[in-house]
């Protein structure tokens, strides 16, 4: 099955609550073939062989957010292209990572470092 197909399907499948009949009914309409690719797609997720693409334009948030913070010219020019060419997109990523640089900020201002540093260790995906 093709990527994007199998990324339909998975979305389809697992867009309902685990362990509900709904979720099942779904499976049970899938193709052995169909439930095989499914199988091994979710493994790939799993073990992070695969990446989830969330966007219909091949681009990641955490693609983006590693361009937004390269200094190269190349990524710069990349982010340049993708905000022409998708500007909702790109509107909505950069309002993602300015929620992001609030909370860090939030979470630097508080005076108390063992508090702090709870606060870090429970928001380390901020940091990374």
């Amino acid at each position: 099955m093709k990527n994007q197909k199998i990324t339909e399907l998975y979305k389809y499948v697992f867009s309902t609550e685990p362990n509900s009949w709904e979720r099942e009914k779904r499976l049970g309409e899938l193709t052995e073939k169909q439930k095989d690719d499914l199988w091994d797609y979710q493994m790939g997720l799993g073990s992070k062989g695969i990446k989830e693409n969330t966007s219909e334009t091949g681009i990641s948030f955490e693609r983006y957010k590693g361009l937004r913070r390269s200094t190269r010219f190349s990524d710069t020019c990349e982010i340049s292209k993708i905000k022409r060419t998708y500007p909702e997109l790109a509107a909505q990523y950069d309002e993602r990572l300015e929620a992001e640089e609030k909370k860090r900020e939030k979470i630097f201002a508080i005076k108390d470092t063992a508090k702090r540093q709870k606060a870090i260790a429970e928001n380390l995906q901020l940091f990374q």
